[in-house]
């Protein structure tokens, strides 16, 4: 499972790097440094999509951790491959839902001025601040989504690597302690 986890965390951050990187190569070679309207809606969203899915992957991989440490005999029986697909399989499918319905949110927003934005990259913000209705419920309703997909994933992190240490600590032999960490 460690090692579907990896392949998987590595196609992507090669996914979640090539977001950025073609725009930003285009504008340092180009006069014209702004971004289409349609241009910023899909790096946004794709934006979005790779950087949720990477939260929630690297939970399952901290959980897959936990497992293996703390719970050495049982570890095939609860990570079977199965398990592993099934976990995989929901972090990329909620990451889908999560990036289509915050890009489908701020994008269906009337906007004034050009539809260009000033910036290399979409962020949330900026694009906001284009926006000509009140977006109070929308900063609103991304403050929550910020807080599920990054601060409860980064809070379940500490917690599992927390209980690793807590329970290499409690072996006994030092040589074990040692492979452990």
């Amino acid at each position: 499972p460690m090692y579907f986890l990896l392949r998987n965390l590595s196609v992507l951050e090669i996914c979640y790097t090539s977001v950025v990187i073609p725009k930003t190569l285009t504008d340092l070679l180009s006069e014209r440094r702004a971004i289409s309207f349609l241009g910023c809606a899909v790096q946004m969203y794709f934006y979005l999509f790779f950087g949720s899915t990477e939260c929630g992957l690297l939970t399952v991989m901290s959980y897959d951790r936990y497992i293996a440490i703390c719970n050495p005999m049982r570890y095939s029986l609860i990570m079977s491959r199965k398990v592993t697909l099934s976990l995989a399989a929901v972090v990329w499918i909620v990451g889908k839902l999560v990036a289509c319905e915050q890009t489908a949110a701020i994008f269906t927003l009337p906007f004034h001025g050009p539809n260009q934005i000033n910036h290399f990259f979409c962020d949330v913000l900026p694009v906001l601040r284009l926006v000509s209705a009140d977006t109070s419920l929308i900063n609103a309703i991304l403050a929550f989504l910020t807080i599920v997909f990054t601060i409860v994933p980064l809070i379940l992190i500490i917690i599992s690597y927390a209980s690793i240490i807590w329970t290499i600590l409690k072996m006994h032999s030092g040589e074990g302690r040692r492979k452990a960490f």
